[in-house]
């Protein structure tokens, strides 16, 4: 970057910083990777914790133990929705198709 890319990227700062203020955040979320020690501890306490934080959306990192179907019930009991999540590889080689229908089960609109 040249000097008046610098300084041209400088001098933007202040205006995208109040725009960001000025975007409302519609449907706040989280990677429950980010919590996956409390995750691991207590599912169902977790998760209502993050519903009584205003969260609204949330990313998987797994479903810690449970079926599809178990843990949609949980997430639906807590108005929690699913919009996506991250799989092991080894479990997608092993069963693409299951890996599909856990997905379309949980709401994930992509994986």
């Amino acid at each position: 970057m040249d000097r008046r890319s610098f300084v041209a990227a400088l001098s933007a700062a202040p205006f995208v910083r109040r725009l960001s203020h000025a975007m409302p955040i519609n449907r706040p979320g989280l990677q429950l990777y980010t919590v996956r020690d409390a995750m691991s501890e207590d599912v169902s306490g977790t998760l209502a914790t993050l519903a009584d934080i205003g969260c609204i959306e949330v990313e998987l990192a797994g479903t810690y133990g449970m079926t599809a179907t178990s843990f949609r019930r949980l997430l639906d009991e807590f108005g929690l929705r699913a919009v996506s999540g991250h799989t092991d590889f080894a479990e997608v080689r092993g069963d693409w198709q299951r890996t599909l229908d856990d997905a379309a089960e949980l709401g994930h609109e992509m994986i």
